[in-house]
């Protein structure tokens, strides 16, 4: 199970998610590699995805680097299926004593699904207005463009306040020890993907599978 240390970093309550970038810079927060083919044989192709991630005791900033052979932007809602276009995710268990987790995933365009409960059971989406709590920044824009074939290189930066945890009662990220997975995807791409931060043993692509998050240390 790999481990990761989330550093604790001070900014202004009103940053914009287009500086979520230099902000890491500044910081010189460390690149982590999505680079796990857990089903190598019927999904072989592997993008080339970094991401970087700190914290500011109540926000989560996280930024993605993605270069990929073709992209797919077409979902055009938040909460819509946002897995079958190029997409980062980060999935975060709070409690290592409680099944429940939250999914959070980003469209190559900035639309967001979020997602809450415990597997195997019936998760509900984070209600819309909750939904605007959770800001984003794509280097391609904010609007739906189709597809895009040739090699391209995107970034993805998003601001997650603790208040998105919703079935939670939890104040502070600081000094709190959670699990959790990061994703990248593309179910309706020309090359169909399917890569992790952490490794997953499944017979079938499947990132709902708590069982196999890695450890999640906040600063």
């Amino acid at each position: 199970m790999k481990q990761l240390k989330i550093r604790k970093i001070e900014t202004s309550c009103d940053i914009a998610c287009s500086e979520i970038p230099s902000l890491l810079d500044a910081y010189k927060i460390e690149w982590n590699a999505i680079d796990i083919l857990n089903w190598r044989e019927s999904f072989p192709y592997c993008p080339k995805v970094m991401f970087r991630i700190a914290h500011a005791d109540d926000r989560i900033f996280l930024n993605f680097n993605v270069t990929e052979n073709d992209v797919r932007a077409v979902c055009d809602t938040d909460n819509g299926r946002s897995w079958e276009d190029s997409c980062v995710e980060f999935f975060l268990q709070p409690e290592a004593t409680s099944p429940l987790y939250y999914n959070f995933e980003f469209t190559c365009a900035g639309f967001k699904l979020i997602g809450g409960g415990e597997y195997g059971t019936e998760r509900n989406r984070a209600p819309m207005q909750l939904l605007s709590l959770v800001k984003t920044w794509s280097s391609l824009g904010n609007k739906p463009f189709g597809q895009r074939y040739g090699e391209t290189n995107w970034q993805l930066s998003a601001i997650i306040p603790v208040t998105a945890l919703y079935h939670s009662d939890i104040k502070s990220f600081s000094r709190k020890t959670m699990r959790g997975n990061f994703y990248k995807c593309g179910d309706l791409t020309p090359t169909p993907h399917f890569v992790s931060w952490n490794k997953i043993k499944s017979p079938k692509p499947q990132f709902h599978l708590p069982e196999f998050f890695g450890e999640i240390k906040f600063e």
